[in-house]
């Protein structure tokens, strides 16, 4: 951050994009507290390992009856990965981590520090387009993965939008452009330009 040194975490380790704005959470002049929990036993390190993650139950949820496990907000850059590898072989790492944790469902959060969520045309359409496909492939029967974005526009703050189904949008319109238009892979596409359409 210029001449300043911060700490923090990112989940975009290889978006162009996302270097141009790092995601830190301790940044410079602030105080930060870390509570810690310490086990102490008499065993090996990995046995000591074991019993702490015991509590965790092994970092994995287990199955309530009757219910799915759902987790939000990740912002992996999933379509932006996708589209640079073998799209028909792709299975992230990710997949395979939430799967083996017990996790049915995961939320996605792409386009907040990668993509083109701005662009007001093909671009922006497109991308939406391989997410939706991306998010079919990488589902089965057992494990979802839902397509939704973090935005910064029309409700003050950032806020999470979930999409149960493929829906075409661009997040501004020029000035005489309809809400509702007739472009992109489903042929319609929403135009948004202010909170009340965003709402709809």
């Amino acid at each position: 951050m210029g001449d300043l040194f911060s700490f923090g975490i990112r989940q975009t380790p290889y978006s162009e994009e996302a270097n141009k704005a790092p995601l830190v959470n301790a940044p410079p002049g602030t105080e930060q507290h870390m509570a810690m929990f310490w086990y102490a036993g008499p065993g090996s390190a990995r046995e000591t390992f074991d019993r702490v993650t015991a509590y965790t139950h092994h970092d994995s949820f287990p199955p309530p009856p009757g219910y799915k496990t759902f987790t939000s907000h990740y912002h992996l850059s999933a379509v932006m990965d996708w589209i640079r590898r073998d799209r028909e072989a792709y299975t992230p790492e990710w997949v395979t981590m939430f799967k083996q944790m017990g996790v049915n469902m995961a939320h996605l959060m792409d386009f907040h520090t990668d993509g083109h969520a701005r662009d007001l045309g093909d671009v922006r359409l497109g991308e939406l387009r391989d997410y939706f496909q991306l998010t079919r492939q990488l589902s089965d029967q057992d494990f979802l993965v839902v397509p939704g974005e973090e935005l910064w526009e029309y409700f003050g703050g950032h806020w999470g939008i979930m999409l149960p189904k493929p829906v075409y949008y661009f997040l501004r319109r020029h000035d005489g452009q309809p809400f509702e238009d007739k472009v992109g892979p489903a042929g319609r596409a929403y135009r948004i330009g202010n909170p009340e359409e965003m709402w709809t």
